[in-house]
């Protein structure tokens, strides 16, 4: 190769690797002009078709799992969707079916409910209730008057609403014997009765059903003759010529309640107030 040949050779090789490009003359052939298909990066390899379907199949991979990540994300969240639908869906039945059993439940019991009170009713008309004001103790009503008035007068007024002034029998009078239940009964009763009376008040004085004249003996309302009265301390008098009538004085409780003498005579005149008792009126 002459000289001037190696310059131009040397001169195109040197143009061939200017903006980092690197071209090569075909070989065989003389000096035609280099073209750019036979140029390449200087630094650069060829790509050639097994880079290319390297990188497709790398992709293809990454992509296939990504998709299979996220089908797999989306079947999860449908199973853990599907589970806690179907539970809230057995919650909300079984709720619905206490709701029912209750509100059922509650039906019953307002109508047993209804039933109690109708029966109820039924049987303080069958037993009979007091008036209004009045106190009830067994099958008697009481009522206390605060109007102060003569015995005759109270006795008057209670009779006015189908009554009559307190009939209070001594212990002693009913004749204590076991042996016979009805006078245990009576015996009991009238101990309560004396305790009920005692609750109108402390140191009150009240008129009874019990008065004598100067030619009768002590006589109850009802008729009674008085036996043993229950007397304070002294004996009432006898030959006073004038009506005397008996009073019941409250006391302070005490469990010696048949050792408590609360009667006393009074003038027939005198103002207190009385208590009257009449019966349970029972419906026919």
């Amino acid at each position: 190769m002459e000289p001037e040949d190696q310059i131009y050779v040397n001169l195109e090789e040197l143009q061939g690797d200017t903006d980092g490009l690197k071209c090569h003359r075909p070989e065989g052939t003389g000096r035609p002009p280099l073209s750019p298909e036979h140029c390449t990066p200087a630094d650069t390899k060829p790509v050639t078709t097994d880079d290319t379907w390297t990188l497709f199949k790398s992709s293809t991979v990454c992509l296939g799992l990504l998709s299979f990540l996220l089908l797999t994300a989306v079947i999860t969240v449908g199973v853990l969707y599907n589970r806690d639908f179907s539970q809230l869906s057995t919650d909300l039945a079984n709720r619905t079916a206490e709701k029912y059993q209750l509100l059922a439940q509650n039906q019953n019991l307002t109508e047993e409910r209804d039933q109690l009170q109708i029966k109820f009713s039924n049987l303080t008309k069958a037993v009979g209730m007091c008036p209004d004001g009045w106190k009830r103790l067994g099958l008697s009503c009481y009522l206390f008057s605060t109007v102060r008035q003569s015995w005759s007068s109270s006795r008057w007024k209670c009779q006015s609403y189908g009554a009559d002034l307190v009939i209070v029998r001594s212990q002693t009078e009913m004749k204590m014997t076991f042996e016979d239940l009805s006078t245990v009964v009576t015996v009991i009763r009238e101990r309560v009765k004396k305790v009920f009376l005692n609750k109108f008040g402390h140191h009150l004085k009240f008129w009874i059903g019990l008065s004598k004249s100067h030619l009768t003996s002590w006589r109850w309302t009802d008729g009674s003759s008085l036996k043993t009265g229950f007397w304070q301390d002294y004996r009432p008098t006898h030959y006073i010529r004038t009506e005397q009538c008996a009073a019941f004085n409250s006391f302070q409780f005490s469990i010696y309640l048949s050792s408590i003498k609360s009667w006393t005579d009074e003038h027939c005149n005198t103002a207190l107030p009385g208590v009257c008792e009449k019966k349970v009126e029972i419906p026919l």
